[in-house]
């Protein structure tokens, strides 16, 4: 009985088990570069080919507007929309040609000055977008509401045919 008690002698039982250690560390060492490779050509694969850039879609209403001189107003309303989804922006108006017909004040108003027919260049001001292709071009036309009579006339009868009155008007 004695001998159960004993201590045995080493055997391929009671050895430690640096084999199964060994082997998880190897597995490491090759499955960690491979990882890093992988991730490495991915985004190498990033830098040749380009992400897909969304759809961007650009519209304004109406094509074209009257306005009377005087007034200060915003007649355009504009749509802006990537890959179908809205997307919230100010208008930029630029005058193209009729400068001496209108302006635009700082708040992106139109602003008519004279009589006459004005281009703007119409496109969305939104910090994420720089792109000057997004763009409409509208028209504008400045125009008098109402005429008055200068003067009145000293005579406000034709007494025969052939007669001329004239009357001067001007804008109210």
């Amino acid at each position: 009985m004695a001998d159960r008690w004993d201590v045995r002698a080493a055997g391929p039982r009671s050895a430690p088990d640096h084999g199964g250690r060994a082997f998880a560390r190897r597995g490491l060492a090759v499955a960690l570069p491979a990882l890093l490779a992988f991730a490495s050509v991915r985004c190498f694969q990033d830098l040749l080919v380009e992400p897909s850039q969304p759809a961007y879609a650009f519209s304004i209403t109406p094509d074209s507007a009257d306005v009377a001189i005087g007034d200060t107003v915003a007649p355009y309303r504009g749509t802006l929309t990537a890959d179908g989804q809205p997307i919230g922006f100010r208008l930029g108006l630029a005058v193209t040609a009729g400068q001496d017909v209108i302006r635009v004040d700082s708040l992106g108003r139109i602003v008519p000055l004279q009589r006459g027919v004005a281009r703007l260049t119409v496109r969305p001001l939104i910090s994420a977008f720089t792109s000057d292709t997004l763009q409409r071009h509208v028209t504008l036309r400045a125009v008098v509401l109402r005429l008055g009579v200068v003067s009145s006339p000293s005579v406000d009868t034709l007494t025969s045919l052939g007669d001329t009155l004239d009357l001067h008007v001007a804008a109210l």
